[in-house]
């Protein structure tokens, strides 16, 4: 992330750390409800469709002070075939629920040699910026490598 963010700045781009409140939390409940809509009960499909609007007013209010966010895809390096299922999309939901515009790039290796990967989120109608973020990432950093054997 580090990394990632000096690479932005060098490019022009003014970097602050901060986030939307609540955002992991938030999606990681909304999501699962959705995913279980055919077994919600009276009126709890109407409260996630409110929740899940006020997921989107509260991330679209945050994109006003912002143009992206630079954040982790996951929690840890790509791990192998098969593990880390449970945790795999916790980073990517958010956006999935707002419909922003995210472009997934690598920007480094763990020591056993297994990609990094950063997440860059656009402004809703502005896959641009992001798709700028992303090749100004990728071009300082070096952009994919094939991991080393473990």
């Amino acid at each position: 992330m580090r990394e990632a963010a000096e690479a932005l700045r060098q490019s022009g781009a003014r970097v602050t750390e901060r986030r939307p409140a609540n955002v992991g939390r938030d999606a990681l409940d909304i999501t699962r409800r959705y995913w279980g809509w055919n077994e919600l009960e009276g009126g709890k499909s109407i409260q996630l469709l409110a929740d899940w609007d006020r997921f989107r007013t509260d991330m679209l209010t945050f994109m006003e002070s912002v143009e992206i966010i630079l954040c982790p895809t996951a929690p840890a390096p790509a791990p192998l075939h098969g593990e880390g299922l449970e945790t795999m999309f916790n980073y990517t939901l958010p956006y999935s629920l707002t419909g922003q515009p995210c472009v997934v790039v690598p920007s480094g290796h763990s020591r056993a040699g297994l990609p990094i990967g950063v997440q860059i989120v656009g402004r809703v109608w502005r896959e641009d910026q992001a798709v700028a973020a992303a090749r100004s990432i990728e071009t300082t950093i070096g952009g994919w490598r094939q991991p080393s054997m473990i």
